[in-house]
């Protein structure tokens, strides 16, 4: 199943926001490539090189953006929810140009920081 079939069926409420919101990140990083993940309820992004770096997961009428190890990004935006020592969350409400600039700067800022750790 793709992607697309995956959040229409499972997430019909959420489906075109986690989309453009899949979109976003696709177009923030081309090697990052999309995996279903069923028993997460989200789709997954996964670096060739850094690994899985964030996922959109569908939820509540937005799509959480979450970066799998957020806590350690820079964030002078103070965008980013979450209180634990690993995982960050960028929520999405709405499909925009500023919510798209948020998204490219926080991927990329994510892709990067796990380049370096892996060097």
């Amino acid at each position: 199943m793709d992607t697309a079939e995956y959040l229409r069926r499972e997430h019909p409420h959420e489906a075109e926001l986690a989309l453009w919101t899949c979109d976003a990140v696709a177009r923030a990083d081309a090697d990052l490539a999309p995996r279903v993940y069923r028993g997460w309820r989200g789709v997954g992004f996964r670096h060739p090189e850094a690994g899985y770096v964030c996922g959109v997961f569908p939820k509540d009428g937005g799509v959480d953006l979450l970066f799998e190890h957020g806590a350690t990004l820079v964030d002078p935006e103070h965008v980013l929810r979450g209180e634990g020592t690993q995982t960050r969350v960028l929520r999405i409400d709405a499909a925009s140009d500023d919510a798209a600039a948020l998204v490219e700067r926080y991927v990329q800022q994510a892709v990067a920081q796990r380049l370096a750790e892996r060097k």
